[in-house]
C-alpha cells in the first residue's frame, strides 16, 4: 500500500511500477466528496487494470483501464492495480478535479 499525493498547484500525478498476476498494488489518495477522479493506466504488456474503492468500502469501478469517477465521500480512496496475465509494467495517472 502506497500513499499518493498530488503536488500543490497540480491536479494530477503519475505513478509507475510493476505487478505480477495474482498480486495487487494498492494506492491511497485522499479526496473530498463531490470531486471527480480521472484515472488512466497503460502498460508495456497491455495487461494492467485497476479497481476504485471508496472510503466506505463501496466499489466504484472494477477491471478498468481509463475512467472518470464521481467521489461520493470524503476520505481515502483505494486504487487497486493488477495484471490480467503474467507481469504488468505500468504507468497510472491519477487526477482530481
Amino acid at each position: 500500500t502506497k500513499e499518493v499525493f498530488i503536488d500543490s498547484g497540480k491536479n494530477s500525478t503519475m505513478v509507475s511500477d510493476a505487478v505480477v498476476m495474482g498480486d495487487r498494488d494498492v494506492y491511497l489518495l485522499s479526496a473530498q466528496g463531490g470531486q471527480q477522479m480521472t484515472l488512466s493506466i497503460s502498460s508495456t504488456e497491455d495487461n494492467a487494470e485497476f479497481d476504485v474503492v471508496s472510503p466506505s468500502g463501496v466499489i466504484l469501478g472494477t477491471n478498468l483501464t481509463a475512467e472518470k469517477v464521481f467521489l461520493p465521500d470524503t476520505g481515502e480512496y483505494q486504487v487497486i492495480v493488477g495484471a490480467t496475465r503474467d507481469k504488468a509494467t505500468y504507468e497510472l495517472e491519477i487526477g482530481i478535479e
